[in-house]
This record gives structure tokens, sequence and C-alpha cells, in this order.
């Protein structure tokens, strides 16, 4: 078809400029329906990711799935800030005997946390009353990743291009910010599905073993790393650029100061509420969990979560805010933060304490489901 086409354009008396753009349209059409089919087959051979932490956890809750009850999806704060051990004795202490994994995942996604989930929803001999996630998290997977792993699998199907335009257009960033970072999403995209990416992997040897990447991978904790153990040389990074006399300043102003609500886009609305149908495939109870986070903008974000949720936005999906100062000044004290998004030292142990006493008691149907 491509090919006759092509004739009836070398018939038509169009300007030289106008024919060398038909050609160059048909030859860009006929290399897609090529590369994305190839692509398509290649990706299916090729099988799963392999990254650090996430395949890591896969593979040890793959084998362990029937050991736990609960199960959190999130970020590098899920990771580093919610210890299993103190999360379960809250849990305990409140009347759920509950047993949590965390399946944190430093600088995870929106559109990685669409294939965790449907990736969790498939592991075998799970039983899990209640899976835990957090507001959605920006897409910073620049094209310096291009081609790892963990860069492919955010770039997987269409809904997850949608995914990181909905938590860039819906963030605080400036237009220019998120354009430019969109762009590197849409490429990205293409590189997969038209471009060598799945073709590349495919022929590309696997390591025998999933790389650590930096990473410190400890199973030992269901899943948890406190930060002090922590190897990774960009988040130390991060703890070296504080001013920890700027910010004892500013947890006294967010514990003074009440939080400030405002309404949220319908675009960010239907974003937080995919993220929750995504999430209900691999747990009848979704629970969205605001942690604690020492910036101003986000403890008002969450309010607004919680405003929102109270007008019933999320249908019956209970909102457990642990991002509140005034409601918990212990997880807004001196001397438990890394940096004003992570806590260490008894940081991960009172916040896990914390919001297990409250998961029990906002969730009744976690008491109820215990065995």
């Amino acid at each position: 078809m491509l090919a006759a086409t092509g004739l009836r354009i070398g018939r038509v008396r169009w300007r030289s400029w106008q024919r060398i753009a038909a050609l160059l349209a048909v030859g860009l059409l006929g290399y897609v329906a090529v590369a994305w089919p190839l692509n398509r087959l290649a990706r299916g051979f090729a099988g799963e990711p392999r990254t650090a932490i996430i395949s890591h956890k896969l593979d040890f809750l793959r084998a362990h799935a029937g050991d736990y009850d609960v199960v959190l999806v999130g970020s590098s704060r899920f990771h580093y800030d919610i210890d299993p051990a103190s999360l379960d004795a809250g849990l305990r202490s409140t009347g759920c005997p509950l047993r949590s994994f965390n399946f944190g995942v430093p600088g995870l996604t929106a559109a990685e946390l669409s294939w965790l989930t449907e990736t969790l929803a498939a592991v075998p001999g799970r039983h899990w009353r209640a899976v835990l996630i957090e507001r959605p998290q920006l897409p910073l997977r620049t094209l310096r990743y291009l081609g790892s792993d963990r860069h492919r699998l955010g770039h997987v199907e269409p809904h997850q291009l949608w995914l990181s335009y909905q938590a860039l257009a819906t963030s605080a960033r400036s237009r220019l910010n998120w354009g430019v970072d969109m762009i590197h999403e849409v490429l990205g995209y293409l590189y997969y599905q038209i471009g060598p990416g799945e073709i590349g992997r495919l022929v590309a040897q696997a390591p025998p073993e999933v790389p650590a990447d930096g990473f410190t991978i400890d199973l030992g904790r269901d899943g948890f790393v406190p930060l002090e153990e922590e190897v990774s040389p960009l988040l130390k990074a991060r703890a070296d650029r504080m001013d920890w006399s700027e910010f004892a300043e500013r947890l006294v102003e967010l514990r003074s100061r009440p939080a400030a609500a405002a309404p949220l886009s319908e675009m960010r609305l239907d974003h937080m509420r995919e993220q929750i149908a995504d999430a209900r495939r691999v747990a009848p109870i979704v629970v969205l969990t605001l942690l604690p986070q020492a910036i101003r903008g986000v403890v008002d974000d969450s309010a607004s979560i919680v405003e929102a949720g109270a007008r019933g936005a999320f249908g019956n999906v209970p909102i457990v805010n642990m991002g509140d100062p005034k409601a918990h000044p212990r997880l807004f004290a001196d001397g438990i933060w890394f940096d004003d998004d992570h806590l260490m030292g008894d940081g991960p142990s009172r916040l896990g304490q914390d919001l297990g006493r409250a998961l029990c008691q906002r969730v009744p149907a976690l008491r109820a489901a215990a065995p």
C-alpha cells in the first residue's frame, strides 16, 4: 500500500517541496509501521525490566507475598521514613495485628507507580488487605537515564505519558520548566516505542545480577533502609546543602501556623483518582497516606487533599495525614531530619508508630480483617 501511495505521489504534478514533504511523510509512516510492532515484539521477548531496589523488592515479595497483610508503595519518603516494625507495633497497639512491607522506591514517579501497581497486582499468593500510596510524584527521569531499565519501565504505555503530563501540569513548577520536562518524557516514550530502545535492550547482554546502582540493598527489615546506612552520594549531597539554622526556624513556623487549604484543580483530582484506581488492583483497601515534609507548600497541599477528600472527591478512600505539624508536632521536631524531605534517627520509628495507630483508627476494616 505504501509503495502504491509513493507511485501516486510521483505521478502528481506538485511543487518540488510538496513532493519532498509527501515522500518524507510516507517514509515516516512506513518507518513507524515497522518500528512500533518490532519494539512491542522485542519487549515481550526481553521480559521485565531489572533495576535496583524495584527488582530486589519484587523478587523478595514474590517469594514471601503470603507473609504480609499491608504493602506500602511510594517514593523515598516511604523507603527511608517508615519502619515496618514500628508500623506493625502501632497497628497492634490499637487492635490491628497486621504485618507490613515497605515497597518504597527512591525517585518513584507517577508513571513508574502505574507500572509497579500493575506488576504487584500479578504477584501470586498475595492476600494483602490494604495498600498505602502517596500523592502523585513528578517525573524526574531525564534523558540522561535513556536506555536504562529504570527509565524504560516508566515509558511503556501511552497511559503513562498522560500520567506524567498530569503530574507536571498540576505541579508548582513554572510552565517553562514543566514544558521542558514534558519534552523529555515524550522523547523517552518515543525512544521505546519507535526508536531503538526495546530492540537494543533485547540484544544487549543483561548482567547476571540486578545492579545496586549505588543504593544500600537490605531486605532484612521488610523493605526499610535507614538513611544513616544509605550509601547514595546524591542523598548525602542533599543533606550537605541544608542550612540547619534556617531549618530550625522553619520547623517552629510550621508547628505554630495552621496549614492553609486551597481547592485542587479538576486535573489534579482526576490524576489522584486514576492513581487510586490503579492501586485497587493491588489490595481492596487503598489508603492515601500523606507523610511529613518540612516544606510549607507541601503542608498546605496536604491540607488541601484532606479537604478534597472530606468533600467526597475520592469516594470512600481514607486519607491519613501525618504531614500536619499541628496534629503531629513530634514528627516536626528537631534532631530527626536528614533533609527537608526525609527523616532519620528516631524519626522513622516515631512515624511508623504514629502511622500504625492512625491507620488502625482511621480504617476500621483493618481491625475486622486482622487474622
